[in-house]
């Protein structure tokens, strides 16, 4: 195989340690590890550094480091137009091969910006917006929101040379209700770094761990009120909330429900994160509604702990065998299954190995790099030239771009 020279485009703060920028990152460093160049335009924002030997090109004067929140936000409304204009750039003085533009944001940005260029573009499809971004407005929105969501969802087929879908289910969907041609999309799932996650032989099911974020479409209130009920039922457990960003409502609603003596709240740090997760047997997923494969899930399975999860965000766990899938939004259901795997200790063990066999069997970076890799050449054309042969790669050489 040639290798290529590939465009990311990610509108998103990056790096940073929560779902769509670590997916990227991730990608980036497997892509590269396979020979090809990687530029990666984004807004920037992120805390951290980025990939060794990954072309960062960053929009100018981005507001601060670690400001922007998951989600839609207002601050994206002059992003967005500076990223275009960053892309145009970009494209105006270099040859591509591949764009990868991650959310739908990107691809449209990338679409506009490549029209005259004629390198196709490929979509990566971590959600569904008909799905998610309902989760972001008032209740009497929800409805306009999933039509809106529906109308971008079908908009990202026809902007596209193809769609790399991260779950079956989100593939299925862009199959069968919006006409995607079943050619055109394949799925490459997340990875996880295993080898960062070993399972701790101290580990107690009454610990309760949750990492991530404190955003609305985290459900977390219905964690603390589970949480609540579940502590009446076994006083000795013990919650601890590892958060990235602002923890928002959480410290006034773990008072209200009077269990804060319980709970222990920490700032998320990746670095820190196996340590964090160690003591604690059960690890938890409140949320309702994730199309694809939340990135703490995969993390809880590498470190081998019995997960909780709503079932509607836990696409990759077998009830009973991996994991214990509650109804989405059923508080008492999510309570008894803490209390249970409290009161069982083997019967955790055995979920958190379970998980951990599972993840480690069909979940890495490389593989899911593979399938892109071999997904952009079966597009392309076998017989397209390429900008460069590996065996003649020259490094990227730094721009003014970012």
């Amino acid at each position: 195989m040639r290798a290529l020279r590939i465009l990311m485009v990610a509108a998103c703060p990056f790096p940073a340690r929560r779902g769509t920028p670590v997916r990227i990152e991730r990608l980036c460093e497997a892509l590269m590890a396979r020979g090809h160049e990687v530029t990666l335009a984004t807004y920037g924002l992120g805390v951290g550094s980025p990939p060794a030997g990954l072309r960062l090109c960053t929009v100018p004067d981005p507001p601060r480091r670690g400001s922007l929140p998951p989600g839609p936000q207002f601050a994206k409304l002059h992003l967005d137009p500076r990223l275009f204009l960053l892309l145009r750039r970009i494209l105006a003085s270099e040859r591509f091969d591949v764009i990868h533009a991650h959310h739908i944001e990107a691809l449209l940005l990338a679409a506009l910006a490549a029209r005259r260029h004629g390198i196709p573009v490929f979509y990566d499809a971590h959600t569904l917006l008909a799905r998610e971004l309902p989760d972001y407005g008032p209740t009497w929105l929800r409805a306009p929101l999933a039509a809106l969501g529906f109308r971008l969802d079908r908009a990202s087929c026809r902007r596209c040379a193809g769609v790399i879908a991260v779950t079956d289910a989100i593939r299925s969907d862009l199959v069968d209700h919006h006409g995607l041609a079943p050619e055109r999309v394949v799925v490459a799932t997340n990875g996880v770094e295993a080898e960062l996650f070993t399972p701790s032989p101290t580990a107690s099911p009454d610990h309760i761990v949750y990492t991530g974020n404190a955003a609305p479409y985290q459900d977390l209130p219905l964690l603390l009120h589970a949480f609540a009920k579940a502590l009446r039922l076994r006083p000795g457990l013990r919650l601890r909330l590892c958060i990235e960003g602002d923890p928002g409502p959480l410290p006034a609603l773990l008072a209200e429900l009077g269990v804060e003596q319980a709970v222990e709240l920490l700032s998320a740090d990746f670095a820190e994160l196996p340590r964090q997760l160690a003591p604690c047997g059960v690890a938890v997923s409140p949320r309702r509604n994730c199309p694809g494969i939340p990135q703490k899930l995969l993390n809880y399975m590498a470190a081998g702990k019995a997960i909780v999860a709503s079932a509607g965000s836990a696409p990759i766990l077998e009830h009973g065998r991996t994991g214990l899938l509650v109804p989405n939004g059923d508080i008492d259901a999510f309570a008894s299954a803490l209390a249970e795997l409290a009161a069982d200790p083997e019967r955790a063990q055995s979920l958190g190995a379970a998980a951990r066999a599972y993840v480690l069997e069909r979940y890495s970076w490389d593989s899911a790099a593979g399938t892109v890799e071999d997904f952009y050449f079966r597009i392309l054309g076998a017989g397209r030239q390429t900008t460069r042969d590996i065996a003649g790669a020259v490094p990227a050489q730094p721009s003014d771009a970012g």
